[in-house]
């Protein structure tokens, strides 16, 4: 036994060094793929780097076993640390209040492409523009990419009732949109087949979603 004690010793270095290499190659790409994710800050992508290399040496560089990109944002974002506050200035309470609860008169109206009423049904725009006309009076352009250069841009810390927020459900950015209503949710109107509901943002399919948010000012 003695005698092969030092072609054993080889062999595990061998196959250490083997595992260390693959481990890096794996980091690498995932990296790469990070780069692309507006949810890392890029000051962030060495924590990043060194969390999922730990990650994926302790579990053999099984991708199953590791926290996603997105994960790792998630995890960011509860962090202790605040995020940048907005220069947007705060809407009256009130005014948000009415918004949110017209918004809510409407749940469960059906879906319907080009919508833009309660007997015709909503698309996501049609129902923003509809819910904000009708309750403060305020108008929208007709698509949510319009609307989302519509007021200020807001951090997703300083989100406030009435709110809107963004998603990329279209292969594009900026396709849909909904009205943040509080507590991490917002109502919508999603898709072919289904109404206006309230979603959590925190959902995976939302948050990896995510492309911000806008606060409507006042108009005078």
């Amino acid at each position: 036994m003695k005698k092969f004690l030092p072609i054993l010793i080889l062999l595990f270095g061998s196959a250490h060094a083997l595992a260390e290499q693959l481990t890096l190659a794996s980091v690498s790409a995932q990296i790469s793929e990070t780069q692309a994710n507006p949810q890392i800050p890029k000051n962030d992508l060495a924590s990043y780097a060194m969390n999922l290399a730990n990650a994926q040496y302790k579990f053999g560089g099984n991708s199953n076993e590791v926290c996603s990109a997105n994960t790792f944002a998630q995890q960011q974002e509860l962090a202790a640390e605040p995020a940048q506050e907005s220069n947007a200035p705060a809407i009256e309470q009130n005014t948000m209040s009415n918004l949110i609860s017209y918004a809510k008169t409407l749940l469960n109206t059906p879906y319907k492409f080009g919508g833009n009423s309660p007997e015709s049904g909503f698309d996501c725009s049609g129902f923003v523009r509809y819910v904000y006309k009708k309750s403060v009076g305020w108008l929208l352009p007709h698509s949510s990419s319009e609307i989302s250069h519509e007021g200020e841009k807001l951090q997703a810390s300083d989100l406030a009732p009435g709110d809107l927020v963004f998603y990329n459900t279209r292969h594009k950015p900026f396709s849909h949109v909904g009205i943040y209503i509080g507590d991490n949710k917002f109502i919508h109107s999603p898709s072919e087949g289904r109404s206006i509901e309230v979603i959590n943002m925190r959902e995976k399919y939302w948050r990896t979603r995510y492309n911000g948010a806008r606060r409507i000012l006042p108009q005078t």
